[in-house]
């Protein structure tokens, strides 16, 4: 949305005792407002640069509430700004808008902008923490306020110095895992991965999801957006894949494009999903623009059903892996889990840490970096260190 195109009519006056003061015509209607300072020509300056303050606030908030320029309130600042955030591509702005609704708006939604208090910020934070949420979903919700007026702010919705979010570690604790040492549990054994790759009764398309995330490394996000035009298994020593999106987006989390090679049980699975089962499930051959794990086709259910081809969504994974492993008789744990469980076992087995990470993140930031490369012969030698073997036709592997 852009400026509201209205003229502005205002200036700076002296009442009878000599005191300036500025009016401005807002809706037809002269408003008033005294700066406290002596008719000089240098206070002459600073009134008239007050006013430009005052004028430039009434015309952000005429673009962002219309012609009935006014003050402007927290819902309605923020009816606008998510979605141009989603317009920027942001990948976590539903999740932004989700914590919006829920933790912010039902405390400091109709207030004012100008309004907002340090005080109104900190009872965002005690009620959270009052129901129980996490330190890391604090920080997080924090995190989107803070934006908000940051924004609101450059937009000349409020002066920079009223920025409600000064809170410190102080009044938000330190970030910390609500559940100490689940961590160490939030892993897929050995045994586990290989079952989720060549378990016969689990679908060959969930096997690829699960093999991209849990040998590939990706992140979902990055699986989610895969498409075949990217995944070069020719390629020497090890195929390559080229990771460049995170879902529909243009980017990646960190908005970084970096090259994974793919491990020998990983190029298996691929070579027989691209030579037939993507097509048996599709009715065609795949091409280069189409998703490698895309929504598949499923047997009628009860419940909402996406369409087979459509790009999944982290709720789609959650399920389908909840499914897979209760079939295994396993226990639970988040689709990011395998992404870990990947990096954990290759370490485990030998890889070096910081050449590995060259294939799974985003390039170091640090000086050093810009003058070190990594050649991709190393890479592959070190993905290629996971130990990851099919079991044998018919044999049980232990889970426990």
């Amino acid at each position: 949305m852009g400026t509201t195109k209205r003229e502005w009519k205002g200036c700076v006056a002296a009442d009878r005792k000599g005191r300036l003061f500025i009016k401005i015509k807002v809706e037809g209607k002269w408003r008033y407002k005294s700066v406290r300072l002596d008719d000089t020509p240098e206070n002459r300056q600073k009134a008239e640069a007050i006013l430009a303050e005052v004028r430039n606030g009434l015309q952000a908030q005429a673009a962002v509430a219309g012609e009935a320029a006014g003050p402007v309130t927290v819902g309605v600042w923020g009816k606008k700004w998510v979605p141009e955030r989603r317009n920027m591509g942001l990948a976590d702005a539903d999740n932004d808008a989700t914590r919006l609704r829920l933790h912010v708006y039902p405390v400091i939604g109709d207030l004012l902008l100008t309004d907002v208090r340090p005080r109104h910020i900190l009872e965002i934070v005690n009620r959270l923490r009052a129901s129980g949420h996490a330190p890391r979903t604090v920080y997080n919700v924090y995190s989107i306020t803070k934006a908000l007026f940051r924004d609101a702010a450059i937009a000349d919705l409020l002066p920079v110095a009223a920025n409600p979010c000064i809170l410190t570690s102080r009044q938000l604790g330190k970030i910390r895992d609500k559940k100490l040492g689940w961590r160490d549990t939030a892993v897929y054994t050995r045994a586990e991965l290989a079952s989720l790759l060549w378990d016969p009764r689990i679908p060959l398309g969930r096997r690829v999801l699960w093999g991209l995330l849990g040998v590939g490394c990706l992140r979902l996000g990055e699986a989610a957006g895969l498409r075949w035009g990217r995944l070069d298994l020719g390629y020497e020593p090890l195929g390559r894949l080229s990771v460049v999106t995170s879902y529909d987006h243009d980017k990646t989390k960190t908005e970084t494009e970096r090259w994974m090679p793919v491990h020998p049980a990983l190029a298996g699975l691929l070579a027989e999903w691209r030579l037939s089962g993507w097509a048996a499930a599709f009715g065609r051959q795949p091409e280069a623009e189409d998703l490698v794990v895309p929504v598949l086709p499923e047997p009628k259910r009860k419940g909402r059903v996406r369409q087979p081809g459509a790009m999944m969504d982290k709720n789609w994974a959650l399920k389908r892996l909840r499914w897979d492993v209760r079939l295994l008789e396993a226990r639970q744990r988040r689709v990011h889990d395998l992404r870990r469980t990947g990096i954990s076992l290759a370490i485990e087995d030998g890889a070096e840490e910081l050449i590995l990470k060259r294939g799974t993140h985003a390039p170091p930031r640090h000086v050093m970096a810009l003058y070190t490369s990594v050649q991709w012969k190393t890479l592959c030698r070190e993905v290629a260190k996971l130990v990851l073997e099919r079991p044998a036709p018919g044999s049980l592997i232990a889970l426990g």
